[in-house]
């Protein structure tokens, strides 16, 4: 298991309260390290020569109510993102061998600079509606945030896991 200084870039959480006795959770963050510098378009190439033609990203979010004895698990959700190598003709890119990326909400996108491919493959941003009265009785509640990321051994990178805990201290009103 790695840790946050290794491949978690620019990581926050942010709690705002909103009306109606909720409370919004923002996370955000960008993956970072050797797996994004392998993934460049030699290397993309060369995995497409070989038969490597997927990449598979899965983030895993959880949010914890931490307690003495036990964790309950408020949120719980994987994200899959994938990216798809493709042989192209297209006159708008320059290049032979290209990347179309398949999103969490299933829809193929097909951008033409490489570095907006990267930052929307690795970077992460989430908001999550949290109902306060779920806490009644607190005055402030500890919540914990569990981020991680996991993807399979592929030409240009070996499989990984990589995971961060961020505590969230809530005031309830």
């Amino acid at each position: 298991m790695k840790t946050k200084n290794n491949y978690f870039k620019d990581f926050s959480v942010e709690a705002y309260n909103l009306e109606d006795n909720k409370v919004r959770i923002t996370i955000r963050f960008e993956i970072d390290g050797k797996i994004k510098e392998d993934f460049n378009l030699e290397k993309i190439e060369e995995a497409y020569d070989k038969g490597d033609r997927k990449f598979n990203l899965n983030f895993y979010i959880k949010i914890v109510k931490r307690g003495f004895i036990f964790k309950k698990e408020l949120i719980k959700e994987r994200i899959k993102r994938k990216a798809i190598i493709f042989w192209t003709r297209n006159p708008l890119i320059h290049k032979r061998i290209w990347v179309e990326l398949i999103m969490e909400d299933g829809k193929p996108y097909i951008l033409y600079d490489f570095n907006e491919i990267k930052k929307k493959l690795f970077n992460f941003e989430r908001e999550y509606i949290i109902d306060l009265n779920v806490f009644k009785g607190y005055e402030e509640v500890k919540l914990l945030g569990i981020i991680s990321a996991k993807w399979s051994k592929y030409f240009f990178t070996p499989k990984d896991y990589i995971e961060y805990k961020e505590p969230i201290i809530l005031k309830v009103v």
